[in-house]
């Protein structure tokens, strides 16, 4: 075979593998494509190039428009055994809303979002890779507000005090810290929240 091309039933997946020395070159190119291991994760549209061998898929260039940004991504899958995956991803100008939406978060952020980070998982099925997922992420929100909390009202008036509804939120002109995620609980650490007239640092742990 000189090459294989698989198209998906929705003919917006397109898979090219090309054999060469007891391996194969693999080109995806896929439109408005959720891979069935990350549903949430919604392409507008994704070009990847890799090698297949006999126990490894192993991606060297992902480039993708999803939730209003840019990812830039490398990574590989390996079946000897036990199933492992290891990549290291970039997130640019991502919208927050539409990142929060599509994970049913409860939280109310604004902004751009900008991250470096990288994962690792090992399971025996493929369904369970996602939970057993370790994230390192750094990340920086940017021009936004965090709905919901008015820090500088808290400060001023004391935490019994309820602000008015208009006024009840947290801007920003920077977001920044580090995530760590793993066994289901966030860990959100080196917090920074700053504006020209506040400043706020913290740290703290969301449970499974």
């Amino acid at each position: 075979l000189n090459n294989v091309e698989l198209v998906n039933v929705g003919g917006n997946l397109t898979l090219l593998l090309t054999p060469q020395n007891g391996s194969a070159a693999v080109t995806l190119t896929a439109s408005d494509w959720q891979p069935q291991l990350f549903k949430r994760l919604a392409f507008d549209e994704v070009t990847a190039t890799g090698v297949i061998s006999q126990n490894q898929l192993s991606f060297s260039q992902i480039e993708a428009k999803a939730f209003g940004g840019t990812i830039k991504a490398q990574g590989e899958l390996n079946w000897n055994g036990r199933l492992s995956t290891s990549g290291n991803f970039e997130l640019i100008k991502m919208t927050l809303p539409r990142v929060l939406s599509a994970y049913e978060s409860d939280a109310s952020v604004d902004g751009s979002l900008n991250a470096t980070a990288t994962l690792t998982s090992s399971a025996n099925q493929a369904s369970e890779l996602v939970q057993a997922a370790e994230v390192n992420a750094n990340f920086e929100a940017l021009a936004g507000k965090v709905n919901g909390i008015a820090l500088s009202h808290v400060l001023v008036a004391g935490p019994t005090s309820k602000p008015s509804p208009e006024a009840d939120f947290t801007r920003f002109d920077t977001l920044t810290g580090n995530l760590q995620f793993k066994d289901g609980q966030y860990k959100y650490k080196q917090f920074a929240l700053k504006t020209e007239q506040f400043r706020a640092r913290g740290y703290f742990n969301i449970e499974p």
